[in-house]
C-alpha cells in the first residue's frame, strides 16, 4: 500500500493486487514521487532507492513529471538535483487521492 499524508492524516492508495504480490501501476508510482517530494525535497537515487523503481523506469516518471509541471528540479550547489512537488503536482495529487477513494476502497 502507498501511504499519502494530506492535512497530517495518512490515506492508503490501493494497490492491485495479483496473486500474492502487490503491484503498482504507473499513476501509482507517479502519486507516490509527488506525495514524497511533497513532504521534502528529494534527490533522484534517494526516489529510486526508497520508492524501489528501477533506474530506466524512475527517470522516465521524473521526466514525465517535470514535463507536465508537476514536479520541479531544483539544482544543489553541488552535483546534486533536488525534485520538489509544484501547487500544481499538489491539485493533481489531491484528485488522484479523491478518485481513489471515492471510487476504489478495499473492500
Amino acid at each position: 500500500m502507498t501511504t499519502i499524508v494530506e492535512n497530517r492524516q495518512k490515506f492508503y492508495v490501493p494497490l492491485a493486487k495479483t496473486g500474492s504480490l502487490y503491484r503498482r501501476n504507473r499513476y501509482d508510482i507517479l502519486a507516490e514521487i509527488l506525495a514524497t517530494c511533497e513532504e521534502r525535497s528529494r534527490t533522484q537515487s534517494w526516489l529510486l532507492t526508497h520508492l524501489r523503481l528501477s533506474t530506466s523506469s524512475g527517470k522516465n516518471c521524473i521526466r514525465f513529471l517535470i514535463d507536465a509541471k508537476l514536479l520541479e528540479d531544483k539544482p544543489n550547489g553541488s552535483s546534486l538535483t533536488y525534485y520538489t512537488t509544484t501547487a500544481k503536482g499538489n491539485r493533481a495529487l489531491r484528485k488522484y487521492k479523491n478518485l481513489t477513494t471515492k471510487y476504489f476502497r478495499p473492500p
